[in-house]
């Protein structure tokens, strides 16, 4: 018989111990690879968020920490932080999560982006899990390789197929058949994002959080461009 899920806690126990997360490296780096889950910041709402953050995978910073946490010592958790302030949310308010979980102790894969292969696993089993368990009012992706993570969950919604982050910020997927949950794509906070999505217009977007949640945001309807096959 299944163990009954227990909480988020004990998912991301048990996420520490996935057996799969190694082959997701096997194949150029061994089995031997140490690899690294952060946990969850306590000061997170556990049980009932009103916004699920999805960002990429773990930063250094969290090594030091141990946490996927606002207080962290990086460009992406302060502009994180001075976002969230933005949107009239408090930190018990939230949840803040990544589309992989791992982070691997190598220098060449520490800061790299995860492959497809990568974000599909780790979404179909982990973070797929964090959504049922949290059932958050709204999802905001953070970043390419978040906003395809929930593609591989929500394969059957055309918007987030065409949705690309360069032509359509500020649109809204709204909830529906394919997507149970509205989704909200923006820009990552990394300091690299930041070159394509300043700081000033980054809290703009996420100033229209309250919005959403209160019923109050129009939101502009999905321009049909190409999906950029690029997740950096």
């Amino acid at each position: 018989m299944k163990k009954k899920m227990s909480g988020i806690d004990d998912l991301y126990e048990r996420a520490a111990k996935c057996h799969k997360r190694k082959n997701c490296y096997s194949t150029h780096w061994g089995r031997n690879m140490q690899i690294f889950v952060p946990r969850p910041d306590d000061k997170f709402n556990k049980k009932n968020p009103k916004v699920l953050f999805i960002m990429s995978r773990p930063g250094p910073a969290t090594i030091q920490s141990g946490r996927i946490c606002m207080d962290n010592e990086d460009e992406t958790a302060k502009l994180f932080k001075k976002c969230l302030e933005k949107s009239g949310l408090k930190r018990s308010q939230i949840f803040s999560t990544n589309a992989c979980l791992c982070l691997p102790f190598c220098s060449v894969l520490t800061n790299a982006i995860p492959t497809d292969d990568q974000i599909r696993k780790c979404a179909k089993l982990w973070l797929k899990q964090q959504i049922d368990v949290l059932k958050p009012k709204l999802i905001v992706s953070l970043g390419k390789v978040a906003l395809e993570a929930l593609r591989h969950i929500y394969t059957k919604s055309g918007e987030l197929k065409k949705f690309e982050l360069k032509n359509n910020i500020g649109t809204v997927i709204e909830k529906s058949e394919n997507t149970p949950i509205p989704i909200y794509p923006l820009y990552h906070t990394s300091k690299n994002a930041q070159k394509s999505r300043k700081p000033p217009k980054q809290k703009k977007d996420w100033k229209k959080i309250r919005e959403i949640l209160d019923g109050k945001y129009k939101s502009p309807k999905i321009a049909n461009k190409k999906i950029s096959e690029n997740l950096r």
